[in-house]
């Protein structure tokens, strides 16, 4: 027969005999009643025990066990009884509980709501209810959240609220819950790439806005890549450092706000370092063809330069030398450029020279995004840049000299003329990134 609080009856009439240690039958005899008495204590105080938290459970952090004071004898037993328990460890995923020894079930926030890996405390009490029907002991107090999490339903249904993890990014300023405006991935300010040595870049930024893919972190960036080691952070990703190849340089970040700087021959998908999730791309930087070093470049913002005096650079870069085409009638050549910028420069910076130091020869060099353009004495669409030196034209360059321009790309390639008593050169001095 079933003894304690569990099985007595709300008909004062059935409990003379509904628990085995208590006897409050009609004519009972004069010694029963003392240990009837004591009986009814004893559940009583069993139940207390049940109900105060001095219950703690065993088990592991997903199967919790608990044996209780009362001694359940079945879950048919335990249907809408209370429990009140102290946690020997945080919970993991979906927990259960079992009850003295009896079939283990599923604690949960409300009917079907499961909770969220470390809602249970390790030394929090909590009072819950099993409800045999559903095959569930339902949280009767407040959870505990995890951190960075909210209780809400964004099932896009009528459903129980739930642990709701607070994206990065958001903000809780005591009871309000904001998102603060975040640049696009890839947003900077004073932002600096500059080749320090043979192999390796220095970057900085007072700050850099880096994604997931789906959050957003913003934090200033400090430190120098080495080109010459790979595999981690401030290093290439993967592979050796190679002759004639542009590294696409990175800002990456893990979670905690921990940053670098990476190279990779991806433009869009570089192999992220261990614990590294975010990642914005700053930059480029380009290897030599005579050996696996560096050009020495330097970028601030979007623009970048080659920088004469530097160990890494000899001089310009050159793309043409000597006469080609025809600038008057004209007729231009094709320049790739893709070895003088990055596939993602917006537009080329060129030095268009002619050496006639003395005057005495006709010199004329045009340079233009695309072969549409007209020659040197163009009156409609003149080339942007152009030297036209005793042609009849008119040049900001008399005699020998230089000028300098930039040119929108509307391709992989530029397009050129020269016709020089001498020789006309025309060089790469620099880029801007389309980040």
């Amino acid at each position: 027969m079933a003894t304690g609080v569990t099985s007595w009856s709300q008909t004062a009439a059935t409990n003379a005999t509904a628990d085995s240690n208590v006897n409050w039958a009609e004519g009972q005899a004069p010694s029963t009643v003392n240990d009837s008495a004591r009986g009814v204590m004893a559940s009583v105080a069993k139940y207390r025990d049940d109900n105060n938290g001095s219950l703690t459970t065993g088990g592991t952090s997903t199967a919790f066990t608990i044996t209780t004071n009362q001694g359940f004898a079945s879950l048919t037993a335990l249907d809408k009884q209370e429990l009140t328990f102290t946690m020997n460890a945080t919970s993991g995923a979906t927990p259960t509980l079992a009850v003295d020894g009896l079939t283990a079930k599923p604690i949960r926030l409300a009917t079907g709501a499961t909770l969220a890996t470390g809602a249970l405390l390790s030394g929090s009490t909590y009072t819950v209810t099993y409800y045999n029907t559903a095959g569930e002991f339902l949280i009767k107090n407040q959870i505990s959240l995890a951190t960075n999490s909210l209780l809400g339903n964004v099932s896009g249904s009528t459903a129980n609220a739930t642990p709701v993890t607070i994206g990065t990014g958001l903000v809780v300023s005591g009871t309000t819950l904001t998102a603060p405006a975040t640049p696009p991935a890839g947003s900077f300010r004073n932002l600096s790439i500059k080749v320090a040595t043979n192999t390796t870049v220095a970057v900085a930024a007072d700050f850099v806005t880096m994604t997931d893919g789906t959050n957003f972190l913003t934090h200033s960036l400090s430190g120098t890549i080495n080109l010459g080691t790979n595999g981690a952070a401030n290093a290439l990703d993967t592979g050796t450092i190679a002759i004639d190849t542009w590294y696409a340089i990175w800002a990456i970040a893990k979670a905690d706000g921990t940053t670098a700087g990476l190279a990779s021959t991806s433009f869009t998908s570089p192999t992220l370092p261990s614990g590294y999730t975010f990642a914005a791309r700053i930059g480029a930087v380009l290897t030599i063809h005579a050996s696996a070093t560096l050009y020495g470049t330097w970028q601030f913002g979007r623009k970048a330069r080659y920088i004469v005096g530097l160990a890494q650079t000899s001089g310009l870069p050159q793309i043409h030398s000597g006469n080609t085409g025809n600038p008057t009638t004209p007729t231009y050549t094709s320049k790739t450029i893709t070895g003088f910028v990055p596939t993602t420069a917006s537009s080329i910076t060129v030095v268009l020279f002619n050496s006639d130091a003395n005057g005495t020869g006709n010199s004329q060099i045009a340079v233009a995004p695309n072969s549409s353009y007209g020659g040197v004495q163009s009156t409609t669409n003149p080339p942007p840049l152009q030297i036209d030196v005793g042609g009849g034209g008119v040049s900001t360059v008399k005699q020998g000299g230089a000028i300098m321009g930039d040119l929108l790309l509307e391709s992989t390639a530029i397009f050129v003329a020269v016709a020089s008593a001498t020789t006309g050169c025309i060089y790469a001095y620099g880029w801007e990134d389309n980040l």
